[in-house]
C-alpha cells in the first residue's frame, strides 16, 4: 500500500525501513553521521521546507517530512492492516 509523507510524496509503505523524530534524531550521533552521510551522497529529500518533524528512511532515501512520527506510524501500520484484510 501507499503511504504520504508529505509535499504530495507517496511511497510503498514495505519500503519504509525506519520513520524517526528530527528532535530525537539530532540527539544521536549515529543518526546524526547517518544524516550527513545520506545528504553528501544525494539521497537526502527535504520535503519540510523548514518544518522538519520525521526521517523517513527507505532503501534508496531518506525523506526529510513534515509529517509528524506518530501521524506517518498510524498511516503505515493502517496500510498494513488493510494488506492483512484484503
Amino acid at each position: 500500500m501507499l503511504v504520504h509523507i508529505g509535499n504530495d510524496v507517496i511511497i510503498r509503505s514495505r519500503e519504509v525501513v525506519a520513520i524517526l523524530d528530527v528532535r530525537a534524531a539530532a540527539l544521536s550521533p549515529i543518526t546524526r553521521d547517518f544524516v550527513a552521510y545520506a545528504r553528501s551522497q544525494g539521497r537526502l529529500r527535504d520535503l519540510a521546507s523548514g518544518n522538519e518533524k520525521a526521517y523517513v528512511v527507505t532503501p534508496a532515501s531518506v525523506f526529510i517530512s513534515p509529517v509528524s512520527v506518530t501521524t506517518l506510524r498510524r498511516r503505515a501500520m493502517f496500510q498494513d492492516d488493510e494488506e492483512l484484510h484484503h
